[in-house]
């Protein structure tokens, strides 16, 4: 466990001091010139999803309920993220790898991120810790691919509506003998009141976190994701999706539907 926080050290390091610039102090009640307090917010929410796909992965044939919740002081934010089968257990031997346990993949994910405004676009340094119950206690903080954690740092930017790309990489460096790299780019906009964005991703070379077992350059996710309010009274509207993605690497594409709450 000490192994872990000394990986991760130099990475929530940068992460903190970024998160702290320009950050006002708080104050419940601040004296006349002072600065006000930071807005601070609470969201939650949940998304019905008919398959869990995540890059170009399928991880899971059941539907997921998947629950969040977010805390945010201006523009630093801490969150828990979920997703569970809504499906009986099938087969959870520990012989039958975890991405492969057809209806069983489960995850929490904690998160930390901060958004730096650029002026054409948003840049987030991101790092998630992605638990895996199926592979072993809460407690399990082991690396060399023996844990129940993988650490992610991410660094993500999103242009404003003039700029209208975004672009990602992120790297596993807790729990990953391969230190797993990932890339993807997408492109947003819009037609009638339906939300598109077309994306591509994939890694540089060996990725396990991300599918990629051979040591060649590999697009792994290729796709078009879609979204809307559909009005179902005067006061009340369903944000609902759908995504396509195809899989270059294994040949292979999905489909799935989603409902926001």
């Amino acid at each position: 466990m000490n192994d872990l926080f000394e990986r991760a050290r130099p990475w929530f390091g940068v992460l903190l001091m970024s998160s702290l610039v320009g950050l006002p102090a708080l104050s419940a009640h601040p004296a006349s010139g002072q600065e006000a307090a930071p807005v601070v917010t609470l969201d939650a929410g949940v998304v019905l999803t008919s398959r869990f796909i995540y890059r170009g992965i399928n991880l899971g044939e059941a539907p997921q309920v998947q629950p969040r919740v977010a805390l945010s002081v201006e523009n630093f934010q801490v969150g828990l993220w979920s997703s569970h089968p809504i499906a009986p257990r099938t087969d959870a031997s520990e012989n039958v790898p975890i991405v492969e346990r057809g209806a069983n993949f489960r995850e929490v994910n904690f998160w930390m991120r901060y958004d730096i405004d650029l002026g054409i676009g948003t840049l987030t340094p991101y790092v998630q810790n992605h638990y895996n119950p199926n592979a072993g206690a809460f407690l399990n903080f082991d690396g060399g691919g023996d844990g129940a954690h993988f650490f992610q740092s991410q660094l993500m930017f999103s242009g404003n509506d003039e700029l209208p790309f975004d672009v990602m990489v992120g790297y596993v460096f807790h729990n990953d003998p391969d230190r797993s790299v990932y890339l993807e780019a997408g492109y947003r906009f819009g037609i009638s009141e339906t939300d598109l964005r077309v994306f591509a991703g994939g890694v540089p070379g060996r990725s396990p976190f991300n599918g990629v077992f051979t040591e060649e350059v590999a697009v792994t996710n290729v796709g078009v994701s879609a979204s809307r309010s559909v009005p179902l009274s005067e006061t009340f509207r369903l944000p609902v999706g759908f995504s396509f993605v195809f899989n270059p690497y294994v040949e292979t594409a999905y489909a799935a539907v989603r409902l926001e709450l």
